[in-house]
């Protein structure tokens, strides 16, 4: 603690002694409910974790207020985005907890482009996590490990929208694998894209690793009725996808492009699935309230969020319900993670797009 808090604390003790019938200033959170917004369904990824921070932030909050997930969506989750930018009292009471799709959103169509330079005041933090890659294993002609997806045909996939961070990048993982699909679209969230591989509507998905634990490893691997096939993560200095523990027994995409291709995934298609890996990895949702709340409000919210991330009891419920604990960002870096999203070379813009053009066709 510094030296001017004590300072101030020892004032406080000294005034109260003085003059008890003085109260101390209420905490303008005290007795009042924060909401949590998210923009996609509750059942999915973006719910499960805003819901699980929601159950801790109170505790570290000052004034000790309520906290809800309330879920906003539609537009292709724009709406939960827009909501909190444009129509949320910027009152410290709502707080958006949304999923980003930050490099799709770069290159993606004008109406679903965000400006997220809005709420460079007002971040409270950035989170990321991978993304897994699983199927089901009666995909034609059967698929007992990662490398026999190397002869899939009949591929379904499934996904909410050819915008989504999950679509793109099962898009693009199929594409350099020169593996023939089809795209079914329309699903609300990840919550109903893995409820749809379980009922065999489609039988190749990517998710994170809260969903894969939460759900599909319970209900389709140990079933054995399916596996997780390969990650998605940030590259290291080396050029290869980041080694995560927690994925143990799942290998990184070039890993198994390796092993089917005999080589490492090269060239500008590759570069751009890492463009978009990466920056998913390092920044799935962003937490932010409504742009023009006051400075002293928001630091009380990320004085709050702060709290949760290094409290032994939250690492241990999340690692328990999620199998990984995510990445956090603070202020400062996730603003720096949004411009170095802008930072890339032209033809990986393209790459990218070309894959978002297709899931239109």
């Amino acid at each position: 603690m510094r030296l001017n808090q004590l300072f101030g604390m020892a004032v406080i003790a000294s005034i109260a002694a003085i003059a008890p019938g003085v109260a101390a200033a209420q905490s303008p959170f005290e007795g009042r409910t924060v909401r949590i917004i998210i923009n996609l369904s509750p059942g999915g990824a973006t719910g499960l974790q805003a819901q699980l921070f929601a159950n801790f932030w109170q505790k570290h909050m000052e004034g000790n207020p309520n906290f809800v997930v309330e879920a906003v969506t539609g537009g292709a989750a724009l709406q939960g985005i827009n909501y909190v930018i444009n129509s949320a009292q910027p009152d410290g009471l709502t707080v958006g907890w949304v999923t980003t799709s930050a490099a799709i959103r770069a290159v993606g169509p004008e109406e679903q482009r965000v400006d997220w330079s809005q709420v460079a005041d007002t971040v409270i933090a950035g989170v990321g996590s991978p993304y897994v890659a699983y199927g089901r294993n009666d995909i034609a002609p059967g698929i007992e490990t990662a490398k026999d997806f190397g002869d899939a045909s009949d591929v379904v996939l499934g996904g909410t929208r050819g915008t989504s961070i999950t679509s793109v990048l099962a898009m693009m993982g199929l594409e350099l694998l020169d593996t023939p699909y089809r795209y079914v679209q329309g699903y609300e969230g990840g919550a109903e894209v893995n409820a749809a591989v379980l009922r065999n509507e489609v039988n190749f998905g990517v998710t994170p690793p809260d969903n894969y634990f939460g759900s599909i490893e319970q209900n389709l691997v140990d079933a054995g009725e399916g596996l997780g096939l390969w990650y998605y993560a940030a590259t290291d200095e080396n050029g290869r996808i980041r080694d995560v523990p927690a994925l143990e027994g799942i290998a990184p995409f070039d890993v198994v492009y390796h092993d089917i291709k005999g080589e490492y995934p090269s060239g500008v298609d590759w570069e751009a699935l890492d463009w978009v890996a990466s920056s998913a990895d390092r920044l799935t949702w962003m937490i932010m309230a409504p742009p023009d709340t006051p400075a002293e409000l928001v630091a009380l919210l990320r004085e709050g969020f702060n709290g949760v991330i290094h409290d032994p009891e939250y690492i241990a419920a999340a690692t328990a319900a999620t199998g990984a604990m995510p990445s956090f960002s603070t202020p400062e870096e996730t603003r720096a993670i949004i411009d170095g999203i802008m930072n890339v070379e032209p033809e990986v813009f393209e790459a990218a797009r070309r894959i978002i053009d297709l899931s239109s066709q």
